[in-house]
């Protein structure tokens, strides 16, 4: 009798499931993610065939460097900027203006630093002046565009967010195949083309929120700009960890094994981010809904209906997956590629957890990422690197999925005794944020 109320329980939250509004943004976010993803690896082969291995080679230089600026220059501002957005949309002018004039002055800090050390070590890096201004050109309105997009997400204008997204990637690669009768292209063109896609963005963000919020009084803010840093830099930490979580891995395998072993486990990653392309659609589709939420009873039973979806779609599909792993590598990577389909299956383990963990992460965002959440992070950060330096020189890059799946198992315990501290801790009170925002409020 108890099994037959639990699989009456589980087909009721199904049919909830398919008739929830959330739950169409999450799945439609999701076919964009994945429309994104097929235009940028036309965009990858049009790029590869028109600027040859050097040229390849440089722009993914400049590329880095254009990332690296906007990921360790936004002090998480845009998260925080979702979170009081959501929860008032009168902010919307201030949030604004903060967020132009922030991005000016960081990408013209830069900028100057840059061109300083290009002029004292010029042999460093294969890039010329043009590009590196062009670069810190990119930097200005990938922040822009960072900042106003997460408006857009903060005012559950997820449809408008969906199609600038798409619209801008298509146009890159409008532009690129509109070049290719004129044989080779020079770096410095892609990447003018490329920033011109972002302007692009740029300017349909701003059409977007205009059509949305009202934006009147651009005058800044610096009581607001104060609460997004104090905010955004804890989730700046947190990010900044899952990243090097993320990612570190393949430098270990590099130094270990060689190139060619990275290779390998670097088709395995690219699975991995690919098989996490849903709970990304969930973050984005949520962060503003769990953020605005009136209550702490609100965003527990949100959490946990997100997460109870993400289980009943990861169990079935990951096992699929698993049969097909093989054949897929095959047919896309060829022969030579097999030595990869044995680390993909240890990381599948891996997806799941890390799927499961983002409903506990946007729990803790709508918080204002406490200190017990960053913790998880930094003891996770921990156990990888050691689980790393253990398995990696052992069993090759087999160990290094063992490494990072077991990390990923640490993450979701870690968060979800994070989260339990934070309800008991926060519940029936005013978290810090609410107090914050009570403050905005009261003083503008």
């Amino acid at each position: 009798m108890k099994l037959n109320k639990k699989l009456i329980t589980l087909y009721d939250f199904c049919l909830n499931l398919t008739k929830s509004s959330s739950a169409r943004q999450i799945f439609i976010t999701f076919i964009f993610k994945i429309l994104i993803v097929f235009v940028g690896f036309a965009t990858a082969i049009i790029l590869t065939r028109k600027l040859g291995p050097a040229g390849l080679g440089i722009y993914a230089v400049a590329g880095v460097i254009g990332t690296m600026g906007v990921k360790f220059t936004n002090l998480g501002i845009n998260t925080a900027h979702t979170y009081f957005l959501s929860r008032d949309k009168n902010l919307a002018s201030q949030i604004f203006m903060n967020s132009i004039i922030f991005s000016f002055i960081v990408s013209f800090i830069l900028l100057i630093f840059g061109l300083l050390f290009y002029k004292s070590i010029p042999n460093l890096i294969s890039l010329n002046t043009l590009l590196i201004f062009l670069i810190f050109l990119w930097i200005l309105f990938s922040l822009i565009y960072l900042f106003l997009s997460h408006m857009i997400m903060a005012i559950s204008d997820v449809s408008g967010f969906n199609w600038i997204e798409l619209i801008s990637k298509v146009a890159f690669l409008v532009l690129l195949v509109a070049l290719i009768p004129f044989g080779t292209i020079s770096v410095e063109l892609a990447f003018i083309l490329l920033l011109l896609t972002l302007v692009l963005g740029v300017f349909l963000c701003v059409f977007r929120l205009k059509t949305k919020v009202i934006l009147k009084k651009f005058t800044p803010s610096l009581k607001l700009f104060k609460l997004s840093v104090k905010y955004g830099v804890r989730i700046f930490i947190t990010t900044s960890l899952a990243y090097t979580i993320l990612r570190l891995d393949t430098l270990i395998i590099d130094h270990f094994l060689g190139a060619a072993q990275t290779g390998y486990y670097a088709v395995s990653s690219r699975v991995f981010d690919m098989l996490t392309l849903l709970p990304a659609a969930l973050m984005t589709v949520l962060l503003p809904k769990m953020s605005s939420s009136k209550s702490i009873d609100d965003s527990i039973t949100l959490m946990k209906k997100s997460r109870l979806s993400l289980i009943i779609f990861y169990i079935p599909s990951l096992v699929i997956f698993a049969f097909l792993a093989k054949p897929l590598i095959l047919i896309f990577f060829g022969n030579e590629f097999l030595p990869s389909v044995i680390p993909m299956l240890i990381l599948l383990p891996g997806v799941f957890f890390l799927g499961i963990s983002n409903p506990l992460i946007l729990f803790l965002h709508s918080l204002g990422y406490p200190i017990s959440g960053i913790w998880a992070w930094v003891l996770t950060l921990i156990a990888n690197i050691s689980l790393n330096f253990i398995l990696v020189p052992k069993y090759g890059i087999s160990g290094a999925a063992l490494a990072a799946t077991l990390s990923q198992m640490i993450l979701y315990l870690a968060l979800y005794l994070s989260v339990k501290y934070e309800i008991k801790k926060n519940y029936n009170k005013k978290t810090s944020l609410d107090k914050d925002m009570a403050l905005i409020n009261g003083g503008m």
